[in-house]
């Protein structure tokens, strides 16, 4: 991983965080490709990481009662 390019290491670090692949494996899977195949892969990572969340998100959102007793519970 070379310091030199801040942006290429920063999009692996964002990989590895969303996907639990370490930095070096990222970075030599993706040596020889392009920066679009890294740029798309970690895309589909973050949005695998944050499907649970948003899952969750939209079920307490849809039930209006349980999530004002989640409030109301929360500021007990």
């Amino acid at each position: 991983l070379d310091d030199a390019r801040p942006g290429l290491k920063n999009l692996i670090t964002i990989f590895s965080l969303a996907s639990g692949e370490p930095m070096e494996s990222i970075a030599t899977r993706f040596a020889d490709k392009g920066m679009k195949d890294l740029k798309d892969a970690t895309a589909e990572a973050l949005i695998a990481y944050l499907m649970p969340i948003q899952q969750k998100m939209n079920d307490l959102l849809s039930n209006e009662a349980a999530l004002i007793e989640i409030i109301n519970a929360g500021s007990a």
